[in-house]
């Protein structure tokens, strides 16, 4: 998770918001979930229930 979360503050450097696979892992990260796949151009992601 945390190499996952570096590379998305990497592309953010070179690339600014536009790159869409970083920015959904991001975001999945950011609400808590998990992402866990791929499928048909969108993340997937688990999101535990809470207790």
């Amino acid at each position: 998770m945390y190499s996952e979360i570096e590379l998305c503050a990497k592309s953010r450097f070179i690339c600014g918001k536009g790159n869409a696979f970083f920015e959904s892992l991001f975001k999945a990260y950011k609400l808590g979930g998990w992402p866990c796949g791929w499928k048909n151009g969108k993340i997937i992601v688990y999101v535990p229930a809470n207790k």
